[in-house]
């Protein structure tokens, strides 16, 4: 519960350690997928990506409910998502 510029680097080691470590279970696959469908739906989140009920939560990247066509626009969600994200961590500790 403490801000982010109040973290100590033992306290910063401890939540990259948690993230490193976090493992899911697949539940399903398929032969040569691409794309594959689901996530968060984007009427759940802000402008920001972040979670309309807890604002400290942001979602990017594959973990939303975006699909595009082949040709890479599934790659540039990825990438813009997640600079719409920092971008807005960034503006919120300044």
């Amino acid at each position: 519960e403490l801000p982010v510029q109040n973290l100590k680097c033992d306290d910063i080691k401890k939540i990259t350690n948690t993230i490193k470590n976090l493992s899911f279970d697949v539940v399903g696959c398929y032969d040569n997928n691409q794309v594959f469908s689901g996530g968060i739906e984007l009427s759940n989140l802000t402008n920001n990506l972040q979670l309309k009920t807890n604002n400290d939560i942001y979602f990017c990247g594959e973990i939303c409910d975006v699909d595009g066509e082949c040709g890479g626009y599934n790659l540039q969600w990825a990438f813009t998502s997640g600079f719409v994200v920092a971008k807005d961590l960034i503006n919120n500790l300044c």
